[in-house]
């Protein structure tokens, strides 16, 4: 009981670096098309083994994908856990995810947990973001009850650039409120059948002036994400996953003064039947819902706003017909409505209404447990099949440790 008290101790008057505001200092216009949530959701990772994801505590993962515009999606995950004993553990997590605008590659995060306590399953942690820069330095503590990756809540705190106005020597630029990052995250079996995941983050108001003090950046956001798991039985699994998702920037320069505010949300209910380990058949209905509103004080004529909304309908049927190789179809009916007006004089740029249809094929290659997978996925504009039959592609790659 001594020495883990001591750990305890040591950890909470550790300083550790945690990133979390990405540092995106500028406003960037959301870029996508009617078909870009049916490329997500075509080239995204397969609903199986996403659950498959859920349950390991190690493991790496990336994918990729089309969106049918000059930019891609991006997902990236790295989770390593090693536990030294019952009382301390360490972890190394790093966490991609690029959809609407391009951000700044995130660097990994690493965290000492301990559990002082022999009776009780309530540990503390400190997590942090290694950096050269010390002004860049976040500093966060975790309480977290239970253990993970089952039947957990952690909660945590984050300051952002804690030592950015005590350390900066480099420029003139400071903090006239530095940020906060509040999350809740967690997961619970609630029975034998019925399980839930949710992580909530709130990015509390920062306000930063650059080096010329004339220039300054105001941010806040909120990322509320949850997951629910039915398993009927061993071969039929129900899944609904929701995600709201808001960020509100404000960026005055000497010849601009913009605000943004960002607004996505999502719904995604599905079936998975596996007939046999061989034979799989996922079935889904899927909202995705994104508003992009940017107002300019000085320039009126620059202000906009952008939505884009999409329903959509989708089947996939994987199939392995060996100890190696898997193939995979998916089938996506959607219908979108996307449209641009800018604020002087309501005028419109596009507003778009369509049916869009793809069809997708995926080669996948796997380890002989099944572990580790490799898929390679291209894709069939159903909608204009004459004129644009080719719909761009994906790729991912999942391990679990």
């Amino acid at each position: 009981m001594p020495h883990r008290i001591a750990l305890t101790l040591l950890l909470v008057f550790a300083v550790a670096p945690l990133e979390a505001f990405d540092d995106d200092f500028g406003i960037s216009e959301v870029e996508l098309k009617e078909e870009s949530f049916l490329d997500i959701n075509a080239h995204g990772f397969r609903k199986s083994l996403d659950l498959e994801w859920r349950e390991q505590l190690n493991g790496w993962r990336m994918g990729g994908g089309s969106t049918s515009t000059d930019r891609a999606f991006i997902r990236t995950d790295l989770r390593l856990y090693h536990e030294l004993s019952e009382a301390l553990m360490v972890s190394l997590d790093w966490d991609q995810d690029e959809f609407y605008a391009p951000k700044p590659t995130p660097a990994p995060i690493a965290a000492v947990h301990v559990y002082p306590f022999d009776q009780t399953d309530i540990g503390l942690a400190i997590q942090g973001e290694p950096d050269l820069d010390k002004r860049q330095s976040d500093f966060g503590y975790a309480l977290i009850f239970g253990r993970q990756p089952h039947n957990f809540v952690k909660v945590t705190l984050v300051e952002i650039d804690k030592f950015w106005n005590s350390k900066n020597s480099l420029d003139n630029s400071f903090y006239r409120r530095p940020g906060e990052l509040i999350s809740i995250e967690g997961s619970y079996d609630l029975n034998e059948r019925w399980q839930i995941d949710f992580e909530l983050e709130q990015d509390q108001p920062l306000d930063f002036v650059f080096t010329d003090q004339i220039s300054s950046f105001q941010y806040e956001a909120e990322d509320y994400q949850t997951r629910l798991i039915f398993r009927q039985t061993e071969e039929l699994i129900y899944g609904l996953n929701l995600r709201s998702l808001r960020v509100n920037k404000n960026l005055t320069q000497t010849q601009s003064d913009q605000s943004q505010q960002i607004e996505y949300r999502s719904f995604d209910l599905y079936r998975i039947s596996q007939f046999d380990p061989e034979n799989e058949l996922t079935l889904g209905a899927r909202f995705d819902d994104i508003e992009d509103q940017v107002a300019d004080a000085i320039d009126p004529a620059a202000s906009y706003r952008f939505d884009l909304n999409t329903r959509q309908v989708y089947a996939t049927w994987y199939h392995s017909y060996s100890t190696h190789q898997a193939w995979d179809l998916g089938l996506y009916i959607g219908y979108s409505d996307r449209r641009k007006t800018f604020a002087v004089a309501n005028s419109v740029q596009f507003d778009q209404s369509s049916v869009q249809g793809k069809l997708r094929t995926s080669w996948q290659y796997q380890s002989a447990d099944k572990s580790a997978v490799l898929v390679i996925s291209i894709s069939l504009n159903l909608d204009d099949l004459a004129d644009d039959p080719g719909d761009g592609g994906g790729l991912y790659f999942q391990k679990r440790f």
